[in-house]
């Protein structure tokens, strides 16, 4: 009778361990998953910063290209040769 109660012993002595173990992988696991939750949240303020530069260099763009187009249109006449003064091709 000994031995079975030895075996049932031993058995919840490893149960115990194997519990204190689960528990510190478990807790860890939770730290990593607090820590990823933490680099996505600081990941996605880094795309809307990002996201809000890249509208607002487009705006500039558009911007400048209609100002550049603008300044074609108004220096496009005086820039054109008269019709007497046309250049000759050789």
């Amino acid at each position: 009778m000994d031995c079975p109660l030895r075996q049932i012993e031993q058995l919840m002595f490893e149960n115990q361990v194997l519990t204190r173990h689960l528990a510190g992988i478990q807790e860890r696991c939770a730290t990593l998953l607090t820590q990823r939750a933490q680099e996505i949240d600081q990941l996605n303020q880094v795309i809307e910063f990002l996201s809000g530069e890249l509208r607002q260099r487009d705006q500039r763009i558009c911007f400048l290209e209609t100002k550049l187009e603008s300044l074609r249109l108004a220096t496009s006449p005086a820039l054109e040769p008269s019709v007497g003064h046309q250049r000759r091709e050789w």
